[in-house]
């Protein structure tokens, strides 16, 4: 079954359509430029929507507009800065990646936050929405398919950009479905930059420690530290990660004749039929068994 997930991943990752459209921490690089929104409105926190391990996200209002608020205490300077930088890379913008809108600093010394603003989305993550919905055949494929032309898109290196600019490969390393925002539509975006590292040509890509990220969704070669600490490396343990989280969505899918999914450990079989009558057949395995990994 895995092997049939990570082929449909394989498959959309390599069939997308074209895209439309180090700070160094031992110094304080000071408030980074004004946000026009973040600096002419004023900004309201409404309510905690998600805790994580470098912060929490608050839903906030600019006048009329809903907005994601990342706050980092002061003790996570440097997710918070390598979350910033990736999002202000040229050519970070994509219908498949969360939309960035601003940065700055509140408070003073020991007070200081660090925030983080970006477009709001009310269904949330794809693992919160997974654990009380299922979704049918055609959600499934649209949720995969722009998860996949997401991160195909961030693994871009895209040369000759407006004025001259370049997109590097960027590779995300946390890649898990806490980290996939869902519109109403059920399209995802990719959100959470804290741990990626952009791949400048002819330029070292930075610390590039090997075992970051969840261990549920690491692949092999990371649990065993055998990584090879190249660009390409990097992008396929994020794919590695795509396949795991194919399965979540999978095993959340309802069978054409709507029946619920099965959610044991094990089972003989079950069929998906897909449209014009191509059947699927997914056997179970020991995969559940990663549920007992922590997720944070």
């Amino acid at each position: 079954m895995l092997s049939v997930v990570l082929f449909i991943a394989i498959w959309m990752y390599r069939h997308r359509k074209l895209p439309y459209g180090h700070v160094d921490i031992s110094e304080d690089p000071g408030p980074p430029p004004a946000s026009p929104l973040l600096g002419l409105r004023p900004l309201q926190l409404l309510e905690v929507k998600a805790r994580g391990r470098f912060g929490c996200v608050w839903k906030g209002q600019i006048l009329n507009e809903y907005v994601a608020v990342k706050i980092f205490p002061i003790q996570n300077k440097e997710s918070w800065q390598n979350e910033r930088e990736v999002f202000l890379t040229p050519g970070m913008r994509h219908e498949n990646i969360l939309r960035f809108i601003g940065a700055e600093r509140r408070g003073s010394h020991l007070e200081t936050e660090l925030w983080l603003v970006s477009e709001f989305h009310e269904r949330g993550s794809l693992s919160d929405f997974l654990k009380g919905s299922v979704v049918s055949w055609c959600e499934l494929c649209h949720i995969a398919e722009s998860m996949a032309r997401g991160l195909a898109y961030l693994h871009e290196d895209i040369p000759g950009l407006k004025g001259d600019k370049h997109k590097p490969a960027i590779a995300h390393r946390d890649f898990k479905s806490k980290n996939i925002i869902l519109r109403s539509d059920l399209t995802a975006v990719i959100a959470d930059f804290g741990l990626a590292v952009c791949f400048e040509p002819g330029e070292p890509p930075g610390e590039t420690h090997g075992q970051v990220g969840t261990r549920r969704y690491m692949a092999p070669e990371v649990l065993e530290g055998a990584i090879n600490f190249q660009r390409d490396a990097f992008l396929r343990i994020d794919m590695y990660a795509v396949g795991l989280v194919l399965w979540e969505v999978v095993s959340r899918c309802r069978a054409a004749d709507g029946n619920r999914p099965h959610t044991s450990a094990v089972h003989n079989s079950h069929r998906l039929r897909a449209p014009e009558g191509f059947t699927l057949y997914l056997v179970k395995d020991d995969f559940n068994n990663l549920n007992h990994f922590d997720q944070t």
